[in-house]
């Protein structure tokens, strides 16, 4: 495995629950609608992501990108809670082996309404210290309820940005993706599959995300 950098322009799909590996085939090879493309990258949990299932895209010659799943609505932010996500994510991604200098997407969505930004920081900055001492790249997917401004956001610690299809507040510098609204739905030989649609792009420091790719 190595990483490289995913070219703007570029489409990605992202989904919750792993595939079978005949939807995967399908979904390699799948040609996205109004394009003549299909997608260049999978977005995957790392909490459901297996090595069987990272070796299967790599084969297909698809690229992965690795997020770590939101905790449930209403979650409190805390240096605590950050340090826990943070950990859990890095242990993930070492027992899938992914190499240093991987981006780990951390989900930032749906906290408790009464949450503050000193509340976020804390948190950021005690998930970001696990993941950075641990050799990884902690960036963030910009979901909705975040009480923080545009340039609080960039304040957080996190390295990158990844615009949510919710309707969420604009980061300082932009975002490297960016998920598309409404959510698709893939008509494969296996079935029906929902997916979401990311579109990748500079941030305004030049920044543009990575993924892993066979070597």
């Amino acid at each position: 495995m190595k990483l490289v950098k995913i070219p703007v322009g570029a489409i990605g799909i992202d989904f919750l629950g792993p595939p079978s590996q005949a939807e995967l085939a399908a979904i390699a090879t799948y040609t996205l609608p109004g394009t003549k493309t299909g997608a260049t990258f999978a977005v995957r949990y790392l909490e459901n992501l297996t090595p069987t299932e990272r070796d299967a895209w790599l084969a297909a010659n698809m690229g992965l990108v690795l997020v770590g799943e939101s905790r449930a609505p209403g979650w409190i932010p805390s240096a605590g809670a950050g340090s826990a996500d943070g950990m859990r994510e890095v242990q993930r991604a070492r027992a899938l082996g992914l190499p240093s200098g991987t981006q780990l997407w951390c989900d930032l969505e749906t906290p408790a309404q009464n949450h503050t930004y000193a509340m976020l920081s804390d948190y950021g900055h005690a998930q970001c210290d696990i993941i950075n001492r641990s050799g990884y790249v902690p960036s963030a997917y910009i979901g909705s309820g975040l009480n923080a401004s545009p340039q609080e956001l960039l304040s957080l610690p996190y390295l990158g940005y990844w615009h949510s299809l919710s309707e969420v507040q604009d980061v300082v510098i932009g975002f490297e993706m960016v998920q598309l609204y409404p959510t698709m739905t893939l008509v494969l030989p296996t079935g029906y599959r929902d997916v979401d649609l990311d579109v990748v792009q500079q941030d305004k420091r030049g920044r543009q995300p990575t993924m892993i790719v066979r070597d």
